[in-house]
């Protein structure tokens, strides 16, 4: 009691009151996801059509040797985009919770530690993104051009 008694009315108390509205393992996790899912589509894909466009001695042809390269990588092509954008709506609401965390509710200043979190959580969405603009661009020789071109 002793220690609101003393406070006068410019004391914010805690630097970043609404900074719990994020939690830093969801902000981390936000901002991991669709660039990792990028770099994981991007790998699969390149392995698989890799391996399924070659024939038994190692010369490239113009066929899939296995018939089940292709299904699997339109389904991850397709788990790719969906978890892209799963990410970016993350990335989303970490904004609009950081962006009422960083509202002071008096008309005050707003704090560094809740000015930081907002500022990672849009760089989150940037990041998600470019990532889900490139996801999408891995995907369109896959479904278009086909998996074999020689």
């Amino acid at each position: 009691m002793a220690e609101e008694e003393t406070r006068t009315e410019t004391d914010i108390g805690h630097p970043a009151p609404g900074r719990h509205k994020v939690g830093d393992w969801l902000l981390v996790f936000s901002f991991l996801l669709a660039p990792t899912v990028w770099a994981l589509q991007l790998a699969a894909i390149a392995s698989l059509s890799g391996l399924a466009c070659l024939a038994p001695g190692g010369e490239a042809t113009g066929l899939t040797s296995l018939t089940w390269a292709g299904p699997a990588i339109r389904w991850i092509n397709v788990a790719a985009l969906v978890l892209g954008i799963a990410g970016t709506v993350l990335t989303m609401v970490n904004m609009r919770r950081s962006h009422q965390a960083a509202d002071p509710p008096e008309g005050g200043a707003i704090s560094a530690g809740e000015g930081r979190v907002h500022w990672m959580a849009f760089g989150g969405l940037f990041v998600a993104l470019v990532s889900v603009v490139a996801i999408i661009a891995n995907s369109i020789p896959i479904f278009w051009g086909g998996m074999c071109p020689v």
